[in-house]
């Protein structure tokens, strides 16, 4: 993974960032951290479906999915996010061979990482999401 320059920092400020997680505690450790960096975080894996249709799409900056199980509800939710143009980043404590093929190419963070790690993720889909 690329490491992020000071001004992709900079982009995290205001980014808005919908996760999906269904570790309660996990969930609060990466939005504090997020939130710290500056992001608006939002999403719970319980309401994920909810959350989703609620908010425009054009309101989401970047998705961070955990992607340890497989689930239909995650499938679903990846699926929604695929079809609004929306840019993830993929959390796992799988290897990449283990993830189902849709999602092999994509930016992803195995577990365990640290807050820098998440940071960088980030930022560099952001910046990705910019040029491409």
């Amino acid at each position: 993974m690329l490491g992020a320059s000071a001004s992709a920092y900079a982009l995290l400020r205001g980014k808005r960032v919908f996760m999906v997680e269904d570790d309660d505690r996990l969930y609060c450790a990466l939005k504090d951290t997020l939130n710290d960096a500056g992001c608006e975080t939002f999403g719970l894996f319980t309401a994920a479906s909810e959350n989703l249709y609620a908010v425009p799409s054009s309101q989401f900056d970047v998705a961070l999915v955990d992607v340890s199980r497989r689930d239909a509800r995650f499938a679903r939710v990846i699926q929604s996010l695929n079809e609004r143009g929306v840019p993830m980043l993929l959390i796992t404590g799988r290897s990449r061979t283990d993830l189902p093929a849709q999602l092999q190419r994509r930016p992803w963070l195995a577990k365990p990482f640290t807050e820098q790690d998440l940071l960088d993720g980030i930022a560099n889909v952001i910046e990705q999401g910019r040029s491409g």
